[in-house]
């Protein structure tokens, strides 16, 4: 079962009655998209009351666009943090005041023993290069998820240092790592050697890189070929 309320001019107050349904003996709710509505810190914090309970089993939440900043990273992490098994797939995009502060809560969630987030959306959320330190250190901690990683958006600085750390993981033998997006961060062609690295690796599971509207030349691509020949590259779709 799922409810997509995405853009329906919904404020905090609509999470005090969302969060008391979550937190339901009887809530049988999988899915929840509440995308593009001004929830703010406040909202998220009332919706994070619900997600601690035993008694809810959502799969999927999306909070894209819902002016957000790193308080809800912290809301969120700790509610995840004690009932964690049940969440597969966390949607933050475009909530530019994220921050690399707001992962860096977030990856505390991601470090836990219980998480088993495949899918985790951070487009467009004013992230730099300390982000993807963040990511791949509670990552190598916990290498199985999530399997994808949207880190892609002209809001999110990386620079090809953290490009550079998040290729680290593609070499980890227990990283179960499927999608990579980077599209339209301002990465250059030294990204394409650290992802060629990655791709060759005997351990690498990637099946999706997108690259799309990144100032990679044809000396990034060269690079990134080098990769694309190794007998151990898994890619399926390159954008």
């Amino acid at each position: 079962m799922g409810k997509r309320l995405s853009g329906c001019n919904l404020s905090e107050r609509s999470c005090d009655a969302l969060s008391s349904v979550l937190s339901s003996q009887s809530s049988s709710l999988k899915e929840l998209d509440l995308s593009n509505n001004d929830l703010r810190d406040s909202g998220v914090k009332l919706l994070s009351a619900a997600l601690q309970s035993p008694h809810c089993t959502l799969e999927t939440l999306r909070l894209k666009d819902c002016d957000l900043s790193k308080i809800s990273c912290d809301y969120l992490a700790a509610a995840l943090k004690s009932n964690p098994s049940h969440l597969r797939e966390l949607d933050l995009s475009k909530n530019n005041k994220l921050q690399d502060s707001g992962v860096k809560h977030l990856c505390g969630f991601l470090e836990s023993p219980g998480c088993e987030l495949e899918t985790l959306r951070l487009k467009d959320c004013g992230l730099s290069e300390i982000s993807c330190d963040y990511l791949a250190a509670a990552l190598k901690s916990n290498p199985s998820y999530p399997r994808v990683l949207d880190l892609s958006g002209t809001y999110n600085n990386l620079q090809d240092s953290g490009v550079k750390q998040l290729c680290v993981l593609l070499e980890n033998p227990r990283c179960r790592f499927e999608t990579l997006r980077l599209s339209h961060c301002d990465l250059s062609e030294r990204s394409c050697e650290a992802l060629a690295s990655g791709l060759s690796s005997q351990t690498s599971n990637l099946r999706q890189l997108d690259l799309s509207n990144i100032n990679l030349k044809d000396s990034g691509v060269k690079l990134l070929s080098e990769g694309l020949k190794s007998p151990h590259c898994t890619l399926e779709t390159l954008r």
